[in-house]
């Protein structure tokens, strides 16, 4: 598939399928924002949060729905666990993959598992 990646005026990034609708981005990103107070994630996105998380970076990515979209939906599980943050679908906290791909190097960084049997990557 080739996509497209643009910025929105708001600092945003969109991802866009050329081979789908050409309406429909593929990962939305707006740029995240500080919530001080955890209960506003749980009265707007129904999630419960550790309350030692404050003040919370909230992040919303909008992925589009179907078969197509699941590979972003993966983008952004990897990049909540690597960033030590949970992940939310329809106000339901997503568990991490038991066969998670990646782990921590020597170095510190994060590098893909090429060991694991089905990995993403």
């Amino acid at each position: 598939m080739t996509r497209t990646i643009r910025r929105e005026e708001n600092g945003s990034a969109v991802m866009l399928f050329d081979d789908a609708d050409a309406l429909t981005p593929a990962l939305h990103v707006p740029r995240p924002f500080i919530v001080s107070d955890p209960r506003e994630v749980l009265r707007l996105h129904d999630v419960d949060l550790p309350p030692e998380w404050r003040p919370v970076i909230l992040t919303v990515c909008t992925v589009g729905a179907g078969e197509l979209f699941d590979p972003y939906l993966d983008i952004v599980q990897d990049a909540a666990i690597m960033s030590g943050g949970i992940v939310s679908l329809n106000g339901r906290r997503m568990p991490p993959p038991e066969d998670w791909p990646w782990h921590r190097g020597a170095d510190g960084r994060w590098e893909p598992d090429p060991g694991l049997p089905g990995a993403r990557r």
